[in-house]
This record gives C-alpha cells, structure tokens and sequence, in this order.
C-alpha cells in the first residue's frame, strides 16, 4: 500500500508548474513538450506569411491550467489549432 509519505515524496520530486500546462507537438522527426498558449491564429498566419515564427510571435499569452479551481483538460481531435478547453464539471 502507498503512503502518504511516498505520495509527498513523489509529489516534491516532480513537481511542475501549476499556472500553465504543456502540449505535446510532432513535426515529422521531432517532437517534444511546449507551453500552451492562447493565440490569435489569424494574426499568427500573418506572421508567418511575413516570415515570423510562433517562438517570436508577441501575440500570444500562456493558457491557465485552472481556471474557477476546476482544472481545463484538451478536448477534441485532429488539428491543435481548434483544440477546445472546456472546465471539468
């Protein structure tokens, strides 16, 4: 049976941040772990028609991870940039 002892331990020796939460991106041999953010992809196309990237792109803010103290979870499927956050009920 588990602590609470090993729980806390564990807890200490993983812990991340709390504000923000990752999101898992492919690009066809890479992959790896970012911030998510809340963007304006019309102004992110714009961007990257003139030759910006989302690293440089100063329109974006980091997507809470709670918000209400409900914590949000991705839903849906396909295409990230119409991913929806919808609150736990």
């Amino acid at each position: 049976m588990i602590s609470n002892r090993h729980i806390k331990l564990f807890q200490s020796l993983f812990k991340g941040r709390e504000d923000i939460y990752a999101r898992r991106w492919e690009n066809e041999d890479r992959d790896g772990y970012m911030p998510a953010y809340n963007v304006d992809w019309d102004k992110y196309d714009k961007h990257k028609a003139l030759g910006g990237t989302f690293q440089n792109l100063k329109h974006k803010k980091p997507a809470p991870a709670y918000s209400s103290g409900y914590p949000k979870a991705p839903v849906g499927k396909g295409n990230d940039r119409h991913l929806l956050l919808t609150e736990k009920q």
